[in-house]
């Protein structure tokens, strides 16, 4: 090559340079975005992972129904909230007055 032809390539270059160093505003100003908006997706998605939060929850979890066997009004709980029983432990107490009744009323027919 002659000096003209590298002379000539030369400014070229420069422009190309000077043309990378001062990008395009709205360029600049979208790949921020584009970045801050995948930063903010990574931690929603990380963020929910690690702590979720909805307010339609639902709890798997062992529900053991306590059915009386007769039906009567309740006069006091023995047992608290969470609290661990053995078989045979008295859990509520029924109150015996509609029983006396309705015995009274058996041995009288």
């Amino acid at each position: 090559m002659s000096e003209t032809e590298i002379a000539a390539e030369k400014p070229a270059e420069a422009v190309n340079e000077v043309q990378d160093k001062n990008e395009d505003p709205v360029k600049r100003v979208t790949k921020i975005v584009l970045y801050v908006v995948a930063f903010l997706f990574v931690w929603y998605v990380m963020a929910d992972r690690l702590a979720p939060w909805t307010d339609q929850a639902r709890i798997q979890a062992y529900v053991i129904p306590i059915v009386p066997e007769v039906s009567g009004r309740i006069e006091s709980i023995s047992v608290k909230q969470n609290q661990a029983v053995k078989s045979g432990a008295l859990l509520l107490q029924v109150d015996a007055t509609d029983y006396e009744l309705a015995l009274k009323s058996a041995e009288s027919a």
